[in-house]
């Protein structure tokens, strides 16, 4: 459907392509539109594009069980750390759109007297022990 450059979101799908004056492609049928790729397009002053309808976002419109195996498949390797298994739920909470989860746990808190180290990746495939006083 063509509507109006205005009213077109980021997330929506491009369903015919945009070309230069000269024949190149601008963005290809098929692309996902990003809000950068729209404040590009203004810029040219284009005003109107053919998208699909954006999708509904609705939490009613999620299918929960989906969500829920895909995150399940996603966190597989992954069961036994406490810590994980919380961002899963955080996740499944945040995809529902702030539908409440079972069974919230809160973030783990390091033990008394123990500091809190996370690993961080140095660059040339070497991993690092940073402590929070390096953060």
């Amino acid at each position: 459907m063509i509507v109006d450059l205005d009213i077109v979101s980021a997330g929506q799908l491009l369903r015919t392509g945009l070309r230069r004056k000269d024949g190149k492609v601008l963005i290809a049928q098929g692309t996902i539109l990003t809000n950068p790729m729209l404040a590009a397009l203004r810029r040219r002053g284009i005003t109107r594009l053919d998208v699909e309808p954006a999708p509904d976002r609705t939490p009613e419109s999620f299918d929960r069980a989906a969500i829920e195996s895909e995150l399940e498949h996603r966190f597989s390797l992954v069961i036994d750390d406490p810590f994980m298994q919380a961002l899963k739920r955080h996740a499944l909470q945040a995809l529902l759109g702030g539908v409440p989860v079972s069974s919230p746990v809160p973030l783990l808190e390091p033990d008394e007297g123990e500091s809190d180290t996370r690993t961080r990746n140095e660059g040339d495939g070497d991993i690092a022990e940073v402590s929070d006083a390096d953060i």
